[in-house]
Parts: C-alpha cells; structure tokens; sequence
C-alpha cells in the first residue's frame, strides 16, 4: 500500500499541490511557466507498470486542463513527455525486466536537451524520441 501511495503522491499529486501552491505567485509575475514531466507511456498504457502510466496519464490530463485555464494568463504551461530513459525505473520479475529491456531508451541529456530546445521555441507539448510514436499508437489503439 506504501508503494502505491509513494507512486502516486510522487507522479501526480506532488506537481498538482506544487502547482496549486506557487500558483497565485506566479500569476503575480509578467511571464512565467510550469514544465510538468509527464512520459510517454501517458498515451500509451504499460501493463508492466500500470500504476506508473495511470499517474502520468493523470499529470497529463492536469497539465491540459491547466493550460485550458490559465489561457488567457502570461502562464506558459509545458509537458514533456520522455520516452525510457536510461535511468533505472522498473523492478520487476526477470522476465518482465526481459520485456522491458527490449524497449528503446533514449539518453538523458538527450531529453533534457529537447526539453530545452522545446521550451526556446515555446513548445508547450515536448515529445522527445519515441514518445511521438507512443502517442500516435495511443491514439489509434482499440
């Protein structure tokens, strides 16, 4: 139940009470942003991980919204959704790591370098590597 609730409180509620907190600051500011990180699998269900792309999902669905409000603010509201890095993010059973491991991992400088590049050119949805094709496949899944 810890695990489950740590997940959670980390992926989503934590940027949205983040969020809600600074959010009447940074009204108050000429120009400002919110960078929420969501993933790949946010458009595209893991069932290796089901709890991590519901949270993201959920962050996704947040930052949307939150964009949709704040529209007529000088609030930029930016998602980046990385595709699998190569940090460590899955402990599993050895053959669902087997699983796993045979998807594609893009470095993290070369994410945080696309972030960077996205957000000079106000790119409110960044999509590094193979998270554009995550989100096409999500959207035609049945």
């Amino acid at each position: 139940m810890e695990i489950l609730t740590d997940e959670i409180t980390t992926n989503l509620a934590g940027p949205i009470l983040m969020t809600q907190t600074f959010l009447p600051h940074i009204l108050l500011q000429k120009n400002s942003a919110i960078l929420n990180v969501t993933s790949g699998i946010a458009y595209f269900p893991f069932d290796k991980a089901p709890l991590y792309s519901a949270s993201k999902l959920g962050l996704h669905s947040y930052t949307q919204s939150l964009r949709k409000q704040l529209k007529k603010t000088n609030v930029k509201i930016f998602e980046l959704a990385p595709p699998r890095t190569d940090k460590p993010m899955f402990s599993g059973s050895e053959e669902d790591n087997a699983q796993v491991d045979r998807i594609p991992q893009m470095p993290i400088e070369k994410v945080v370098q696309t972030m960077i590049t996205g957000l000079k050119r106000d790119k409110l949805l960044i999509l590094p590597g193979m998270s554009k094709l995550l989100r096409i496949i999500g959207k035609i899944q049945l």
